[in-house]
């Protein structure tokens, strides 16, 4: 959320998820290009198609980043499991859980421009309200959980 919630971010959440995964990997002397990361999308690709199946990767990876053409459960499904394989992860169900949040909170955020914008017109910028309060989350959930603990 940290990264997602900066003002000057324009990326979605599922892309800022997988930004703070390879930074994270990059720490641990994992170097991870979006190239690389695209090579894991599973993809059935038509005879007499021009475009490499690589290209073909990164274009479908640079339109889940940009929620243009999300992918399905099962694609995601493979997708996390075969980049969890490559770099050695068994936790492959903890990546597949926080990508399919974030896809969510980009699902939640279209959702939510739409109901405004027809309530409202596009004078609000929901965007920049969406992440300022998103960029609560921390103390938010610190509160709570401080909350129900004192509650036991």
């Amino acid at each position: 959320m940290d990264r997602y919630t900066q003002p000057d971010n324009n990326e979605t959440c599922f892309h800022s998820c997988w930004e703070v995964i390879r930074c994270i990997l990059d720490e641990n002397d994992i170097d991870v290009s979006n190239r690389q990361l695209s090579s894991f999308i599973p993809i059935n690709q038509k005879e007499g198609t021009v475009e490499t199946l690589k290209d073909a990767q990164y274009n479908v990876l640079k339109k889940w980043f940009k929620q243009q053409d999300l992918p399905s459960a099962e694609k995601l499904r493979s997708f996390v499991d075969a980049f969890s394989e490559s770099i050695n992860f068994d936790w492959s169900n903890r990546l597949l859980l926080l990508s399919k949040m974030a896809l969510g909170v980009d699902a939640l955020l279209v959702d939510e421009i739409k109901k405004i914008e027809r309530e409202f017109g596009s004078e609000i910028d929901v965007t920049a309200i969406w992440k300022r309060v998103f960029s609560q989350y921390t103390q938010y959930y610190q509160y709570h959980c401080h909350q129900h603990f004192l509650s036991k």
